[in-house]
Order: structure tokens, then C-alpha cells, then sequence
């Protein structure tokens, strides 16, 4: 019987050391934030932020499934994705402002803080695709199931 219960626990031992688990990669302090404004058509109107721990909130406000307040808490694996693109398309590199005088689209904000750096950059006009391509990744993290609501 001893030697049954020294298998169990051995072989418990060795399964346990076995199993990888996957773990938040960044700082909790860490956040990705973008902001959609509004235009004067139906330009989605939202702002979403995203921590290092996958903790999320969104703000619907117009042109929208979801308005009023949510939250949603993204496993390990979503959450290192999308913030390991932030820090591999250097997004310190990015100029702080696209901008130009012209009316009728929406004004966007897309923020990253990091290991103790942030930059917030205006998102209007001659967005590089790039910047684009990160500002529709973290789009697609908004639009995903399991949202609930905090009202």
C-alpha cells in the first residue's frame, strides 16, 4: 500500500513538472489603449484598454453592438500576442502625430505603455499601414465574445 501511494505521488510529482503553463509576459503596468472618435457619418465611437494581465475595459458610445461600460479578462496567450506586436513594430519609432487639415474622419488616439516608457499618438491622417495594422489588431480584440457588462 505504502509503495502504491509513493507511485501516486510520484508519478503526480512528475506530471506536475511536466505541464507548461502559460504566463502574462509584461509588466501589469503595462497597457495598450486606442480610442475611436467619432466622424459625421457612423464611425464606431469606443475606447478600449488592455493591461499586461489581460484585463480589459470598453467604453461603447456610438455606432456599436456593445455601449456603456464592459470588462473581460484575456487568457496569457491573446494578451502576449498582441502586446508582443506593440514591441516588435517599435512602436516607439512612430511619429507622435498623423495628422492633417481635413474634415470628416474619425480622430483616433492609440497608446502603449511599457518598462516604464508611454506614448500616445494621434491617429488622424497618413497613418503608416503598420500603425494601421496594430490599430486593426487591437480593433479585433474589441469586437471579440464574452463581454460583460458593468452596469
Amino acid at each position: 500500500m505504502k509503495n502504491m501511494i509513493f507511485l501516486f505521488f510520484s508519478g503526480m510529482l512528475l506530471f506536475g513538472c511536466g505541464v507548461s503553463k502559460t504566463v502574462y509576459q509584461q509588466e501589469p503596468a503595462s497597457v495598450i489603449k486606442l480610442s475611436r472618435g467619432v466622424c459625421f457619418g457612423t464611425c464606431p465611437n469606443y475606447d478600449l484598454t488592455i493591461d499586461g494581465n489581460g484585463h480589459a475595459t470598453y467604453l461603447g458610445k456610438r455606432f456599436v453592438d456593445k455601449i456603456g461600460t464592459y470588462s473581460k479578462t484575456f487568457t496569457p496567450e491573446e494578451t502576449n500576442r498582441l502586446f508582443r506586436k506593440f514591441q516588435k513594430a517599435d512602436f516607439w519609432a512612430y511619429q507622435d502625430e498623423y495628422y492633417a487639415d481635413i474634415s470628416d474622419l474619425p480622430m483616433n488616439f492609440i497608446t502603449f505603455e511599457s518598462e516604464g516608457r508611454s506614448k500616445k499618438i494621434k491617429a488622424y491622417y497618413g497613418v503608416p499601414e503598420s500603425l494601421q495594422e496594430l490599430m486593426a489588431e487591437v480593433d479585433a480584440y474589441a469586437n471579440t465574445e464574452g463581454w460583460e457588462s458593468m452596469e
